[in-house]
């Protein structure tokens, strides 16, 4: 458990705790694609109750992290490239579905947000710090999602942020930088300054860098 994070977890519900501190885990790769998630470790570590544990671990699911096979136990996802290739696919669609309805209403100070929020990326990046770019990463690209406010859009968003964030990981640990991560969005922010079929096109291979992303 870091120094950094201990605080955060103390400061929250125990099933909170206990699915952050999970989280944490795995998209610092303490836990890798395909690990057994052992409960008891869990409790041992936070020093609290299993249940709390089982609780956190279902939240986990069904942000596509965990996945649990009856009788064995919970696991850390692994993803097949069709399946890496959809959840990219299905991420583009909502996001493009959202800037086309708001990019008529887009404003100066939207844009200003949205590069401070590309500025946090960069920090990161230059920290090393992996889950910090993730957690920038899904605020630039849930900016417009979360400002179209619709209930199925954003339960549809929410689901594929962890399958999302899982594959970054995986592509991470592959060997693909960060570096790319804070220039890739810089463009991007350029892109919708330019035009909505500039950004919708940019967009596409924004996502697909990462999805179909082999080591050299």
């Amino acid at each position: 458990m870091t120094s950094d994070f201990i605080p955060e977890i103390n400061r929250e519900p125990l099933k909170v705790q206990a699915a952050n501190y999970i989280r944490h885990l795995i998209l610092t790769n303490s836990l890798n694609s395909g690990d057994r998630i052992v409960p008891g470790n869990i409790a041992s570590d936070l020093k609290i109750g299993r249940g709390v544990i089982r609780e956190a671990l279902m939240q986990l699911e069904t942000e596509g992290l965990v996945t649990n096979v009856p009788y064995s136990g919970s696991y850390v996802t692994s993803y097949t490239m069709n399946e890496i290739q959809e959840i990219g696919a299905v991420r583009i669609m909502l996001e493009a579905y959202a800037i086309k309805n708001q990019y008529e209403h887009i404003t100066e100070e939207d844009f200003v947000c949205l590069e401070q929020i590309c500025d946090r990326i960069k920090e990161c990046v230059f920290q090393n710090n992996i889950v910090g770019v993730l957690k920038y990463d899904a605020m630039f690209h849930s900016y417009f999602v979360r400002k179209e406010n619709k209930s199925v859009l954003l339960d549809s968003w929410d689901v594929s942020s962890g399958k999302m964030a899982l594959i970054y990981v995986a592509m991470h640990q592959k060997g693909y930088s960060s570096d790319n991560t804070a220039k890739n969005h810089y463009y991007l922010l350029d892109k919708l300054r330019s035009s909505l079929d500039e950004y919708l096109e940019e967009l596409d291979e924004h996502y697909m860098k990462v999805v179909r992303y082999k080591p050299e």
